[in-house]
């Protein structure tokens, strides 16, 4: 059985390296002592679960895309699409919450 569609095999490992490069971005947030800044509780709480879910509705998109005769190209846009808006998203938290810098 041949691949139909090659575009939902790249949007598959799109998201797999996304998901593992906002992993590691969260696992170096924060200061050694444990101290959680705001921003860092929101990242933990609220960015990091939404972007999750996010990412799990678009993989069982595109795994169910690739052995059907589906629009992979939209698909692959909106995520990208999606994923520009939610890192913009983010920066703009990480400039305007307190971010433990200090006066």
């Amino acid at each position: 059985m041949a691949l139909k569609n090659r575009l939902a095999v790249i949007g598959l490992v799109f998201s797999g390296v996304l998901t593992l490069f906002y992993y590691y971005k969260l696992a170096a947030l924060g200061f050694p002592d444990g101290h959680l800044t705001t921003y860092t509780r929101f990242c933990k709480d609220i960015l990091f679960p939404a972007y999750l879910g996010l990412t799990t509705v678009f993989l069982i998109a595109f795994s169910l895309s690739i052995y059907k005769k589906r629009k992979s190209k939209l698909l692959l846009i909106v995520y990208s699409s999606l994923c520009v808006l939610f890192f913009l998203l983010e920066y703009y938290f990480s400039v305007h919450l307190e971010n433990g810098q200090g006066g």
